[in-house]
């Protein structure tokens, strides 16, 4: 919960990175309860740490992403050698990430 002084005036969701938090994509209990908490909270952001979404009165005001979805690409972060970064063997001040590939989703 998002508190301003005493007052709530948000609520946040965090489900699992690389779960599509897309609500044509949920099934079963986890589209029943993003539906509960679209209708019953005001301010809601839903995110799986990666992917926000934010409504306001049950409406979609944004939709941002801060990386490419697991799901986008592979289904998991770890498994693709494009997430891997060049820190081995550098300084951390050096680390970039590793190139787009150019099969990777626009």
């Amino acid at each position: 919960m998002f508190h301003r002084g005493a007052i709530t005036v948000g609520h946040c969701e965090a489900k699992d990175i690389g779960l599509d938090i897309n609500p044509r994509a949920m099934k079963d209990a986890n589209k029943e309860q993003f539906e509960r908490y679209r209708k019953a909270l005001p301010n809601l952001v839903y995110t799986n740490g990666v992917d926000f979404r934010f409504y306001k009165q049950g409406q979609l005001t944004r939709d941002i992403s801060i990386a490419i979805s697991s799901w986008a690409y592979s289904r998991s972060p770890i498994s693709s050698p494009h997430w891997r970064t060049s820190c081995a063997t550098s300084a951390p001040s050096a680390c970039r990430p590793s190139p787009r590939p150019n099969d990777w989703p626009r």
